[in-house]
């Protein structure tokens, strides 16, 4: 099997939604930046209890508690961001975001076949949303599964797919980094000159 960084690897923090993040979702955030992850998971826990939420914040607080769940590990990541795609008249947003920690908590989860699945749901357009996120996230799945099994040349592929994806403007210092997942895949197999070169716009 050729080397593979740990999953952790491609997060570098706490997901975070385009729209301006205000109230309780900005104070979610701001723990998590801090990485008081017991604080903002209680405080999460605790909005989400709330009867009178409407259901964008209620779908929002559930997807960065996802998240949060996410970077520590927990299961339950998965079926929070379920319970939102569950969810109807939500934004296209919403969708996207959970679409993306289902697929990250399911590969997390070693459920290899289901990330395979649902990666190639999205790739079709046949899965519930199909935007940036969600599109980032299953060409780094993919990437990452094919790296694990030896097949770099593929996991090259979908990297370099998942790079130009998030270079539309969705890159973001705390999102997914698939630029620094092909940094360390160029590094190991000894391609130093393209990782310089892709070092330096991530630098910038």
């Amino acid at each position: 099997m050729a080397y593979v960084p740990k999953l952790a690897l491609l997060c570098t923090g706490a997901y975070t939604m385009t729209a301006p993040l205000s109230g309780v979702e900005g104070e979610i955030h701001a723990l998590v930046s801090s990485r008081r992850l017991s604080d903002a998971t209680a405080l999460a826990r605790a909005t989400l209890e709330q009867a009178a939420l409407s259901s964008d914040v209620r779908a929002r607080v559930q997807i960065q508690l996802s998240s949060i769940y996410l970077l520590t590990g927990d299961p339950t990541s998965r079926t929070g961001a379920e319970a939102v795609l569950a969810l109807a008249g939500l934004p296209d947003e919403l969708y996207d975001n959970a679409s993306y920690i289902q697929l990250l908590a399911t590969l997390a989860g070693g459920d290899y076949v289901g990330a395979q699945e649902l990666s190639e749901a999205v790739l079709s357009g046949t899965g519930t949303s199909h935007g940036d996120p969600p599109m980032i996230a299953a060409l780094t799945s993919l990437a990452y599964m094919a790296w694990r099994e030896g097949r770099v040349e593929q996991a090259h592929s979908f990297l370099r797919a998942a790079v130009r994806r998030a270079q539309r403007g969705w890159l973001q210092p705390d999102r997914l980094n698939a630029s620094f997942m092909l940094v360390l895949l160029l590094t190991t197999i000894g391609r130093f000159g393209e990782a310089t070169n892709l070092l330096g716009p991530l630098g910038d």
